[in-house]
């Protein structure tokens, strides 16, 4: 899944390696659009350091969950880290 970003056309992101998560990009305009990936709820929480329970309970996280397909859900990472 990619993100329309502009002139730039689509973005692909390389998936998750649990031992290594891939480093966010030093480019501002990419940085945001990093920040705006939706990402499934086990990465969400290694962002975090919290277990997988603890992000799908957490209150303020509430109405921010993305429905990607019919049965996956995921967030966006600037969610997940909380920030605004």
């Amino acid at each position: 899944m990619g993100i329309r970003f502009g002139q730039f056309g689509r973005i692909n992101w390389p998936a998750m390696d649990a031992k290594n998560p891939p480093s966010p990009p030093v480019d501002p305009l990419l940085y945001q659009a990093w920040l705006d990936q939706p990402v499934s709820p086990a990465e969400a929480a290694a962002l975090r350091n919290v277990g997988i329970d603890t992000i799908k309970k957490d209150p303020r996280l509430k109405g921010k969950w993305l429905k990607l397909s019919e049965r996956l859900r995921g967030l966006r990472r600037r969610d997940a880290l909380l920030m605004p």
